[in-house]
């Protein structure tokens, strides 16, 4: 007994010793990681041993809280795993309600279960208090939610006038997208035939269709009623369940009157969904898949608000409003950017891109008891309201003082070489770190070697679009296929960690800008962080320092100007999907200041529809104001919209390469 008592204290002793010196630390930097669940773990685990603990007290308050889960009915059993779980097994937490239990901070997805109604699946943050209404079996439209009432508003970025919020009661919207099998139906019902489903008037750029008209637009690959995708008046075999896609908003219209519903306005669209929560919603959507082969079958990702599918990606969804004489369509396809999701995208309801599809709503009364509110054009004037070729831009002096505040002390690089990857094909990744220009800071850069060609390589230092500001890590670089191609014809591609993407993220939530300090702060860095990369750059033996070339998509593009202005080591620059943002920020961030100092020969390529950069009042000023001679700048448009690497990826490949290659030479 006495021996085995000795060895039970050694054992607590050892224990405790765990908690206090191992188990703390860890948790400590869990928790700065965000990483709350993991160190919620390891809190429960040592509270075995050293509960009551000041410090394992204070971390426990900083990784977790306390919450309360209720439903309607009650008597209801409630599950739930991390967000990133999504393979895991449910967790029990008992019987609804449920009062008080401690959850880690973030995130959660719920399964809410009871007999005689339908189970919910859903996710949301664990707030203090969280609810869920089941619906009793047979008494809720087949495979369709209810969102309860609520006020509702325009929540795209870029729409700061649309901030008052419309009250609206509870509506059904469908679970998923319609699918193949359910747009079948439609065709073969005489849905194409059949004047009393197709309500609205045909126009197409303000002029007026006749029926017979619009009727010759809505044909398949074959000239039978149907999709642009489909062939012989049916979709591929196997996409039952796949959504329907290749279809105009008219089509989307007349389907939602003949099933009995109606097209989701703007606002009850996103009324649907969470856009504030993008960084949790994306990484689990099919989207940013520019290579994939289109969309996958509904419910194949994880669902999202309300126990709703694919609301970000698959197939981009018409809504009902109008902007113009052109209609809305949210939420983004595959092949689409993360922004699309939470951007604003508009085209002609004539309109039948493969990656266009819908999902019908049911209002309380029908769409013709809809407030007026609702079914309004919802125009996007706020982002072209300051036109730019109305203003002068900086004077030289006024200039050189913003100039200033980009430079820094050539102090030592000291670069680190993290990580390296030599399984590509064709190319070898190279992480590094050296000194940032400010702070004590590191800055990350991956750098993208090609394979089987000899050094000195040409190079081209690469700004992503604004995905890059929600993903939480640059372990998984997205869209690599926007310069993979770069890679493949013999160059170097440095894609930095700029300070507001990725890890390197100080609180950053969108790409707009802004009048605050804040804003300034972070672009200044970020430049320097590219400044600094040119910099690396020259200090390597396997690179040509005299042939460096500046990418930017997106946001990328229209912060351009800025890092085109000031780093005169660029020997030529390609902007794809940008143009001026008539948002106000400080002087020395706004770009239309810096467009008249760039020297370099400048390749522009945007979407003719463009709606976040519209062709006359963001493209085409830009272009205009840029300082470089005529001769050695060029813009190319193509039928598309903002997205249009997505559709163009080829053409724009061939554009960007023959740029490259008459004004850094030819790869040897």
């Amino acid at each position: 007994m006495l021996v085995a008592a000795v060895g039970w204290l050694i054992n607590r002793s050892g224990n405790i010793r765990w908690a206090g010196q191992e188990a703390i630390p860890q948790m400590e930097v869990l928790v700065a990681e965000e990483q709350f669940a993991e160190a919620f773990a390891l809190a429960e685990r040592a509270e075995h041993y050293i509960g009551g603990d000041s410090v394992l007290s204070e971390l426990l308050l900083s990784m977790s809280q306390y919450i309360s889960i209720s439903t309607s009915p009650s008597n209801a059993d409630v599950y739930f795993k991390e967000l990133a779980d999504t393979g895991g097994a449910w967790k029990p937490l008992g019987q609804s309600p449920i009062d008080s239990v401690r959850l880690p901070l973030g995130y959660k997805r719920w399964r809410v279960e009871k007999a005689g109604f339908v189970t919910v699946e859903s996710f949301s943050a664990a707030a203090p208090a969280v609810d869920f209404r089941l619906e009793e079996e047979g008494t809720a439209p087949p495979n369709m939610i209810r969102i309860p009432a609520k006020g509702l508003r325009v929540s795209l970025h870029g729409f700061p006038a649309y901030t008052e919020r419309i009250e609206a009661p509870d509506y059904w919207i469908d679970k998923h997208e319609v699918t193949n099998r359910e747009f079948k139906v439609f065709i073969d019902s005489g849905g194409y035939e059949n004047r009393d489903y197709w309500k609205h008037d045909f126009e197409d750029g303000g002029r007026a269709l006749s029926w017979e008209h619009a009727m010759m637009e809505f044909h398949d690959r074959t000239g039978r009623p149907g999709p642009s995708t489909w062939e012989g008046g049916t979709y591929p075999a196997g996409q039952d369940n796949y959504p329907v896609s290749g279809v105009s908003w008219y089509e989307a219209a007349a389907y939602a009157e003949f099933a009995g519903k109606s097209l989701p306005t703007i606002y009850h669209w996103l009324g649907a969904t969470d856009i504030n929560a993008a960084a949790q919603i994306l990484p689990y959507s099919n989207i940013d898949n520019i290579e994939g082969d289109g969309p996958t079958p509904v419910r194949a990702y994880q669902p999202g608000s309300f126990g709703l599918y694919d609301m970000a990606g698959n197939v981009r969804e018409w809504v009902w409003n109008r902007s113009g004489s052109s209609r809305y369509v949210l939420g983004g396809a595959w092949n689409e950017p993360v922004y699309m999701f939470y951007e604003a995208d508009v085209r002609s309801a004539f309109d039948r891109s493969p990656g266009n599809g819908f999902r019908g709503v049911q209002y309380p009364g029908g769409q013709a008891q809809l407030a007026e509110a609702f079914t309004r054009p919802v125009e996007f004037a706020e982002f072209a309201a300051l036109d730019r070729r109305a203003i002068e831009p900086a004077s030289d002096e006024l200039f050189e003082a913003y100039r200033s505040q980009y430079s820094y002390d050539p102090t030592p690089l000291e670069p680190v070489t993290e990580a390296l990857d030599e399984s590509p094909t064709y190319w070898r990744k190279e992480k590094v770190s050296f000194n940032a220009a400010y702070g004590g800071e590191r800055v990350t850069v991956y750098l993208f070697l090609p394979a089987n060609i000899e050094p000195p390589y040409q190079a081209v230092v690469y700004w992503p679009y604004s995905g890059a500001i929600l993903q939480p890590s640059s372990d998984n670089l997205s869209y690599l296929s926007a310069f993979d191609f770069v890679i493949k014809s013999g160059r170097a591609v440095v894609y930095p960690v700029y300070k507001g993407s990725y890890e390197r993220n100080p609180g950053v939530t969108t790409w707009v800008p802004n009048t605050s300090r804040f804003y300034a702060d972070h672009i200044i860095q970020a430049v320097q962080d590219l400044m600094r990369s040119v910099d690396y750059l020259e200090s390597r033996a396997d690179i040509d320092a005299e042939s460096i070339a500046y990418y930017g998509t997106s946001w990328g593009a229209f912060i351009g100007p800025i890092p085109l202005a000031l780093e005169t080591r660029f020997k030529a620059g390609i902007l794809v999907a940008g143009g001026f943002v008539p948002m106000e920020a400080r002087p020395e961030v706004t770009e239309f200041n810096f467009a008249p100092r760039v020297k370099a020969p400048i390749l522009m390529i945007n979407g003719r529809y463009d709606y976040l950069f519209p062709l006359e009042s963001n493209q085409e000023p830009m272009f205009d104001l840029l300082g470089t001679p005529e001769e050695h700048k060029r813009h190319i448009l193509y039928e598309a919209g903002h997205s249009v690497l997505a559709y163009r990826i080829n053409q724009i490949k061939e554009n960007i390469l023959e740029w490259l290659d008459r004004y850094l030479g030819m790869v040897n």
